[in-house]
């Protein structure tokens, strides 16, 4: 099986296609990996778990890991708001995602969410209230 998938799917499409079963695999979202596809066409597979925010950047995206990483795509953010809209993360902003488990407070004078790798993220009046309800 391993030889017909690598001759049909390549080798690009079969880290991605290794990575889609390892996450069905597991059942809990900080478990699971996300390849993420550089500018420069590296394509890094990382635990979903190392992110801590991610923001729009005109037609790209950064990710912003826990370790003060920072990582380019090349996917859309629209893309990436619909796929952690399933897992453990927020879009606080127009151009901002925070995952849930990587935040320590809410500064509610300065509306600004504080994450544990010390980033502080503008969230909006109008998802503060939702971001409460989900975060507790």
């Amino acid at each position: 099986m391993e030889k017909v998938s690598h001759r049909i799917l390549g080798n690009a499409s079969k880290q991605r296609y290794d990575v889609l079963l390892d996450n069905f695999s597991k059942e809990d979202n900080d478990d699971k990996n996300i390849i993420i596809p550089s500018p420069e066409g590296a394509m890094p597979v990382i635990p979903v778990s190392l992110i801590d925010y991610l923001e729009g950047a005109g037609d790209k995206v950064i990710f912003h890991l826990q370790d003060d990483t920072v990582l380019p795509s090349t996917h859309t953010f629209r893309f990436y708001a619909e796929l952690f809209n399933a897992m453990k993360f927020y879009q606080v902003n127009n151009q901002q995602i925070v995952q849930l488990s990587h935040i320590t407070a809410l500064d509610n004078d300065n509306n600004l969410v504080l994450l544990k790798s010390g980033a502080a993220v503008e969230v909006t009046e109008r998802r503060k209230k939702e971001l409460l309800a989900l975060w507790k």
